[in-house]
């Protein structure tokens, strides 16, 4: 459910696959190296529909515009038909706010993995950069459904994946129903919600549409319907899951409250990054948690006494790991930027007590970059936070604490606070702050036992150091199991009787797939190398693979290898047996088991082909999807020349 504040007015076959790794520089003399669907009662009313489409005219309607592919009207259903590339057809109007209802059937597709998209804001001629929630007709697939972006460099972003029970399959009927709120995508299928999307990126002038990739699909009953903007926080139920927060970004596997950290965390699929704020000596909001730079910057000194210039000019990231350095302490600007840009939303805790004039200033900075449906304040201070409410009475703003009582809830609502934020919560303490009409966001908890406890409480966001795990542990916990008949009970056997039962499956139900994928294509970077010793030292982390297999009849055991090339640079180069690997499961599921560790400098390295994860069982592997890592080590003799070297890793697939 959503509550409204009463302050606002408003919240085997073998596959391969290469990515590359880069080693870094080398300087001379020193070594750089599920909920349903709203009910009809709950619909809107008819004149907020903008488009009602049945196609009973037997033809297109002339304001639709068909792209790419061959689209035609056959038997009161629009069909869209393409061979490899897509069939495209764009139609509507911009909306900030809408849903697109639409029933749908494949009626054919070249394999599981061919998919249709309802375009949620696109260019009204097709063209790129465009918004899309995707569906293949094998949809049970850890991939099965999609949030995704074509971007204006014509390459993929997905940014968000679920899957079905079981599949949408071929001549299956299905309604899909995609809820847009600005940035808020919602995902339901035939009344079920899938998941929830806060990185739309949206236009000014985007128009709605229909895609079919690969496959021959049935599309009628479009429906285009106005709704309302969405609360500045949504209230969960006990046991539904909430947001994520990366608490000052995927602070585990980069250095804090940096741009790294924030990109990590938008990767990993967080719908949140938390950032913390002070103000430099010349009035320039900048992310930093504590109150001096000692421990995370090469400097020392406190913030608020130090000009943004003499802040830009140190370390952020050494501190954490050589392959950051040179990062630097962001800006608030800085960071709404890459916000206003696709990035996830950010929870901003001012630090310490902001008086009104300083807190203006960060409110006309997040209006200027457009993003006030993206952020969501907080602060420990009860002057900051209520100096807060009343500068941004439309934007909202949560108390930190650290647990919920009545004095509490009674206190944040004269603040004229959304949510509290404790650290500590019970069921009966979230039912109050819930009844009061207030949001709570629990930190900091990076272990499955309390983000299970806190779901169960029906907590509105998770606060963790390890938003990929935490996203992998929701998207496991969402997963809906699927739906087994009982076979029919014979009648009672007689004294020389023996019942038998058994159930057989329809003959043309799908035998699932095994998908893989890196959730990236950026070059790995392994950063500057130090010195370290007698060798030169460097560090990073592989791109994230995502594997599922729901495969049966049998399903078979799988491995993914790796082997790299040698290193190469136009001053010289090293063999690969310099780099090494510690592969880990982020998230558990298609049978997956992390290969063992290969030495940088030992036996060979990944100059040899070295097992990063594999399924030794040939038994059904179920629908979760596992996330596979590996951790980076390169190591080499200190006289290797200067130099920007560059490898290649390539993945083989072997099922």
């Amino acid at each position: 459910m959503t509550i409204r504040r009463s302050r606002l007015s408003r919240i085997g076959a073998v596959c391969v696959a290469t990515t590359a790794v880069f080693a870094g520089v080398l300087a001379p003399g020193i070594a750089h190296a599920a909920t349903s669907a709203p009910t009809a009662t709950d619909m809107p009313v008819d004149d907020r529909v903008f488009l009602s489409e049945s196609f009973d005219s037997g033809t297109i309607p002339e304001d639709w515009n068909a792209v790419a592919g061959t689209w035609s009207v056959k038997d009161g259903e629009l069909v869209g038909a393409s061979g490899p590339g897509d069939a495209k057809i764009t139609f509507g109007e911009n909306r900030e706010n809408f849903a697109l209802d639409v029933d749908i059937t494949f009626e054919s597709a070249a394999n599981s993995g061919r998919w249709l998209a309802l375009l949620l804001d696109a260019p009204a001629d097709g063209s790129i950069p465009w918004q899309q929630a995707a569906l293949r007709n094998g949809s049970a697939a850890g991939n099965g459904v999609e949030f995704t972006q074509r971007t204006a460099a014509d390459s993929w972003r997905v940014t968000d994946t679920g899957s079905t029970a079981s599949d949408i399959g071929i001549g299956t009927q299905a309604h899909l129903r995609v809820e847009v709120n600005d940035n808020v995508g919602t995902w339901y299928i035939d009344g079920k919600k899938i998941m929830t999307t806060r990185q739309l990126v949206r236009t000014a002038d985007g128009v709605q549409g229909l895609i079919a990739n690969d496959s021959i699909v049935r599309y009628d009953n479009v429906v285009l319907t106005e709704i309302d903007p969405l609360p500045p926080i949504t209230i969960r139920q006990p046991g539904e899951t909430g947001v994520i927060v990366g608490h000052r970004g995927n602070s585990t596997v980069t250095p804090e409250n940096t741009m790294p950290a924030f990109v990590s965390t938008t990767r990993a699929g967080a719908e949140y990054f938390e950032i913390d704020m002070y103000l430099s000596k010349d009035r320039v909001p900048v992310v930093i948690h504590d109150g001096t730079v000692d421990r995370t910057t090469d400097g020392t000194g406190s913030v608020t006494n130090m000009t943004l210039e003499e802040l830009h000019a140190l370390d952020a990231g050494s501190w954490f790991s050589s392959a950051f350095a040179g990062t630097k302490i962001p800006t608030f600007d800085e960071v709404l930027t890459y916000v206003a840009n696709g990035g996830a939303d950010v929870v901003i805790e001012y630090k310490g007590d902001w008086n009104v004039e300083d807190t203006q200033l960060t409110v006309d900075m997040i209006e200027a970059a457009g993003v006030e449906s993206k952020v969501l304040a907080q602060s420990f201070s009860a002057t900051t936070v209520t100096n807060f409410a009343t500068v941004a009475p439309d934007l909202p703003v949560g108390w930190l604490t650290g647990g919920i009582d009545a004095s509490i809830i009674d206190r944040a609502e004269q603040m004229g606070a959304d949510a509290i934020n404790p650290s500590s919560a019970t069921a009966e303490s979230v039912a109050m702050a819930h009844d009061a009409g207030l949001g709570v966001f629990v930190w900091t908890k990076n272990n499955a036992a309390d983000w299970e406890s806190l779901t169960a409480m029906g907590v509105d966001g998770i606060i963790t150091d390890r938003p990929d795990a935490l996203r992998g542990w929701m998207q496991r916990y969402n997963q809906a199991p699927p739906t087994i008949e009982e076979p029919e009970t014979p009648a009672e056997p007689t004294p020389n009787e023996q019942a038998i039962a058994v159930s057989i499956p329809d003959s043309t139900q799908p035998a699932g797939e095994f998908t893989w994928r890196f959730s990236s294509q950026d070059v790995v970077s392994l950063g500057e190398a130090a010195p370290l010793g007698d060798s030169y030292v460097a560090t990073g982390v592989l791109n994230d693979i995502e594997i599922t297999d729901t495969r049966v009849n049998p399903s078979s055991s799988w491995t993914l290898s790796g082997q790299a090339s040698a290193f190469a640079s136009a001053a010289g180069s090293f063999e690969s047996s310099a780099l090494g690997w510690t592969p880990r499961l982020t998230a558990e599921g298609a049978g997956a088991v992390a290969g063992e560790p290969v030495v940088a400098g030992a036996g060979g390295g990944l100059s040899q082909n070295a097992v990063l994860v594999a399924a030794p069982s040939d038994e059904y592997k179920g629908v979760d999807t596992a996330i596979v890592a590996a951790d980076l080590d390169l190591r080499l003799p200190l006289g290797q020349v200067a130099g920007d070297y560059a490898s290649t890793l390539t993945v083989t697939v072997i099922q």
